[in-house]
């Protein structure tokens, strides 16, 4: 065998073993990109279902009745504290942008909100209960938004973005 056999046999093993490689890291790199997205994207949809299911309790806090004023505040609370919104809220500060946790704190204000408007008025009809409900709606619907644009999500905006039903709906 020529010397130039052998080195032709050797680089071409070499060049073959470093594509395998690059291959392999690129596949693992793109899969380790998406595994991230689904996992931010997984926390994300948790937390818009814990703020509408905290929002639910609340409001059948209220049609229970029979509760004192104190007994009424505590049950509000706990519905706000069961649906795990505090828990998701730290999630998101961990992987979520600064705008996200921006719009995250407000939507969390906002159905901080309704806790008190329930608090002080126990009726879902009531003026301050419906404007605090607006308000999470107005606030969930621009996180939404930001969620959609950190995940990379195209096309058109989130169709209740600003007219996400009007005071009194």
């Amino acid at each position: 065998m020529e010397w130039s056999t052998i080195v032709g046999t050797i680089v071409g093993a070499v060049v073959g073993l470093i594509s395998v490689f690059l291959a392999d890291h690129l596949r693992w790199r793109r899969e380790d990109k998406n595994q991230w997205l689904q996992a931010r994207q997984q926390v994300y949809v948790d937390f818009l279902a814990a703020l509408s299911k905290a929002h639910s309790e609340m409001r059948s806090v209220v049609f229970r009745g029979e509760l004192s004023d104190v007994e009424r505040r505590h049950a509000l609370l706990a519905a706000t504290d069961a649906s795990g919104v505090w828990r998701l809220r730290q999630s998101i500060s961990l992987i979520g942008s600064r705008q996200l946790m921006h719009e995250v704190v407000a939507a969390a204000q906002k159905l901080e909100g309704v806790c008190e408007a329930l608090s002080l008025d126990p009726d879902v009809s009531s003026d301050r209960y419906i404007e605090a409900r607006n308000n999470l709606w107005a606030a969930n619907a621009a996180l939404r938004e930001s969620m959609r644009k950190d995940l990379g999500i195209a096309g058109d905006p989130d169709p209740d973005l600003h007219t996400y039903r009007p005071l009194g709906n």
